[in-house]
């Protein structure tokens, strides 16, 4: 019982020396311990004690060591079944081609029944011991994984917390360590609880810094470039997909990794494909991730918009265009957030409302049915009307449009207020006077333009 002790998991190990406990102190109540079974029974107390504390409270610096040797542990079986499955299916096939030739020769009736038995017992016993050992293995990883988590969430001015959550990430961006990239490998394998304590130790790595100030899990990330990359590719699980967008938004939050982000095609392709996911969660994790790239740092979205511009256009063009209320709303909101922010005049806004075809889409979407959607279309259509430089097939288009445009500018409710100029997420009061009235000025201001512009004559 004892040899086997030391094996079993760490919750088993404390339950069974709690039960030892237990019957210890029964015994001795009962006066019917003799002085061998009370050595016995209390040296097997304090080896539990030893071997339930080692187990559950292994110092700071070896937590990240003994999480990545569980992984290991978990991918060699992985892979040791992989190969087997393979190899199983290898001779299958090879028997299945030598079908005809074997059924030419003569077999042996004892060899046959000598060797069928063996490999059937052989395979059956390889068949039952893969399963259980990659539950143990996957069981000792998400006990890590837990135990990890709980060093990396330190308790606000707990000072040994936050010092133990320090040498965490010290040592998790260690040279030869990966920790990083083992926690994004691993959310496919791992059950859902160790999903979210991957994805909650992702963040604490990249939210923790040393006395210095320096991120070390920064650092790493930047010098493998295709992290990034592989995060985003997790997007394409919907089980996964909740956990990746935790992981890359904490990435984006920072200006290095935003600038990689914005420039990397793969990454910003899946963000705009996921962004009109059918799975709600799924597109609210990839919209915010989109949105906080294009609005986070302007100086750094404005760089990469002015080589990008086409891009970008197409792929917002494509979420205007949904069929997904939820998506056209956020999508104009967006690219209303993104003209008017002044560092995109040149690079991004200028060529956009130069563009006819864009002109006629958003004039589209200010004719939906839902007022909402007229209210976020109406801040994009005003950016075309008030630009003091029209092209002159702008020019023919409103001129062309403008009966329809007043009255349906005139008609309009008061459209919702313009999306903040700076923070994501921040929330706008709609009944706020002072936006009422900005909204109010923009409104009559944008009708005073279209009625100052020259009607069509009839021959157009």
């Amino acid at each position: 019982f004892f040899f086997h002790f030391r094996f079993a998991p760490c919750q088993l190990r404390l339950s069974l020396a709690s039960f030892a406990s237990s019957l210890a102190c029964f015994a001795l109540l009962e006066r019917n311990l003799d002085s061998f079974g009370f050595v016995c029974s209390y040296s097997a107390i304090f080896m539990s004690f030893l071997w339930g504390k080692k187990a559950h409270h292994p110092k700071p610096a070896e937590l990240v060591s003994l999480t990545l040797e569980a992984w290991a542990r978990v991918r060699a079986q992985d892979n040791s079944t992989h190969s087997s499955a393979q190899e199983s299916g290898g001779r299958a096939s090879f028997s299945g081609s030598s079908d005809n030739a074997a059924s030419s020769r003569p077999t042996s009736a004892k060899s046959d029944s000598s060797s069928r038995p063996t490999s059937g017992r052989l395979g059956s016993r390889r068949q039952d011991a893969s399963p259980a050992s990659s539950t143990k293995d996957l069981d000792e990883l998400t006990e890590r994984l837990a135990a990890l988590r709980k060093a990396m969430t330190p308790t606000a001015g707990d000072a040994k917390e936050e010092e133990t959550a320090r040498t965490v990430a010290t040592e998790a961006s260690a040279p030869g360590v990966d920790l990083l990239a083992a926690l994004v490998a691993m959310l496919p394998r791992v059950p859902f609880e160790g999903k979210k304590d991957a994805a909650a130790i992702f963040q604490g790595l990249m939210r923790t810094t040393d006395a210095d100030g320096k991120c070390h899990a920064l650092a790493h990330v930047v010098a493998r470039g295709g992290m990034l990359a592989s995060i985003a590719e997790k997007y394409d699980a919907p089980d996964e997909a909740l956990h990746a967008g935790c992981m890359l938004k904490e990435c984006v939050r920072h200006e290095e990794l935003a600038q990689m982000a914005l420039t990397d095609e793969e990454v910003m392709d899946r963000l705009f494909t996921h962004a009109d996911d059918a799975h709600f969660d799924v597109a609210s994790y990839a919209f915010g991730c989109l949105a906080d790239l294009l609005t986070r740092f302007p100086a750094v979205v404005a760089s990469t918009l002015g080589s990008k511009c086409d891009f970008f256009t197409k792929r917002l063009n494509v979420l205007i265009a949904s069929e997904n209320y939820v998506t056209r709303r956020q999508s104009l909101r967006l690219l209303a957030r993104t003209l008017q922010t002044p560092a995109n005049l040149k690079p991004f806004t200028a060529p956009y409302v130069s563009d006819v075809s864009n002109l006629v889409l958003c004039m589209e979407a200010l004719r939906d049915s839902s007022k909402s959607i007229q209210g976020e279309a109406f801040h994009v259509v005003k950016i075309f009307i008030a630009n003091p430089v029209k092209p002159p097939d702008i020019s023919a288009v409103l001129t062309a449009n403008q009966p329809k445009l007043l009255r349906l500018l005139k008609s309009m409710p008061a459209p919702p207020p313009p999306p903040p100029s700076s923070g994501a997420g921040v929330a706008v009061r709609a009944d706020a006077p002072s936006e009422d009235a900005d909204i109010d000025s923009d409104l009559a201001e944008v009708i005073d333009e279209l009625e100052s512009m020259s009607p069509p004559s009839a021959a157009s």
